[in-house]
């Protein structure tokens, strides 16, 4: 069963609202982006051309040497073997970010022709953002793309619309989710946080029901970032520095406090200078930056639901302060101890 994706509508409100505009599509690595462009291709368009760039050192050299968009678009369409016909085709290119220029050629493929267009890549803003010569201003939309959310979760694991509308009118109205929602959901949210929101491990336990594939699929994503940490920075001892700032984050924030501290890297790390690492490995979605909840959002929904929570955690205006919490990329169970 295809997994099904919220994101979806924003692709759909983007072909029904845009005029020139490209779609710019950002995430971190394996949280579906391809897979999601493909779905919406399939009965939308008559002609579908891809490109990945990834690895493909012949059409990066291609490209580069493109005189003006008429040529670009030929190269192109000998590139994908696909006729890039106005009207009827969406142009797919993936991995952008190995392709520099890629970015500011976009303004000039929408004014010229009449196709859809949607880039994507991973590390977009440390990347493609800052070696493109121009941004294509006023003719690109962006979107990002996370992991699933446990709607999505919930609803590849057979939790009907039915069921999902009873518990959202029931909060809305702070009312009492009935036991049975409750309960099932519960369960279910409980198995969300061991197998996560990357969609090959969502779709390995849908199709089998077990946690040992899921894990294993978990270890090769954790694999596949680790190298994308050192892969992006020249310098040896930054790369060493974003690695155990990454490998530190899981423990920190399983501390009471749910808190990232550079002082707990040791002193070589507690200086300002030393903290962009941090930065370093962020932008590879392995982590998000986020704000501190003057009230925790756990007590409030408990209130909702009439469930009485056993979180207390509150934080004032006054004491708050910078912090670190994981991205939903990988939840702190797929992280190897």
């Amino acid at each position: 069963m295809m997994l099904q994706r919220l994101a979806m509508q924003d692709l759909l409100t983007w072909k029904q609202t845009k005029t020139q505009q490209a779609l710019m599509i950002m995430g971190a690595r394996q949280v579906g982006k391809t897979t999601l462009v493909r779905s919406f291709a399939k009965g939308r368009y008559d002609t579908f051309a891809e490109l990945n760039f990834l690895g493909n050192t012949q059409a990066v050299q291609t490209l580069k040497v493109a005189t003006n968009a008429d040529d670009l678009l030929l190269r192109i369409s000998a590139l994908t073997g696909k006729t890039l016909s106005p009207g009827r085709t969406l142009l797919f290119l993936d991995e952008i970010q190995e392709c520099k220029d890629l970015l500011t050629w976009t303004k000039f493929l929408t004014e010229r022709m009449d196709i859809d267009i949607i880039l994507s890549g991973s590390l977009l803003g440390l990347d493609a953002y800052v070696q493109a010569r121009s941004l294509p201003v006023g003719f690109l939309r962006k979107l990002t793309l996370y992991p699933l959310t446990f709607e999505e979760f919930a609803r590849a694991c057979d939790v009907s619309e039915d069921v999902w509308q009873a518990m959202e009118n029931a909060l809305l109205a702070h009312e009492k989710v009935p036991d049975f929602i409750h309960d099932k959901l519960s369960s279910l949210f409980r198995t969300y946080l061991l197998v996560g929101g990357m969609p090959d491990a969502v779709q390995a336990f849908v199709n089998l029901s077990q946690l040992t594939p899921v894990r294993g699929i978990q270890n090769d994503i954790v694999d596949l970032y680790e190298s994308d940490i050192v892969k992006y920075v020249a310098d040896v001892v930054e790369a060493r520095q974003i690695k155990m700032v990454y490998e530190s984050i899981p423990a920190q924030l399983n501390t009471p406090a749910k808190r990232f501290k550079y002082a707990r890297l040791g002193k070589n790390l507690v200086s300002p200078t030393s903290r962009p690492p941090l930065t370093g490995s962020q932008a590879p979605g392995l982590h998000s930056r986020q704000p501190r909840w003057g009230r925790s959002p756990i007590h409030s929904v408990s209130r909702r639901t009439g469930r009485r929570s056993n979180s207390s955690s509150t934080t004032s205006a006054s004491s708050r302060q910078e912090s670190w919490e994981p991205s939903t990329s990988m939840s702190s169970t797929e992280r190897r101890a």
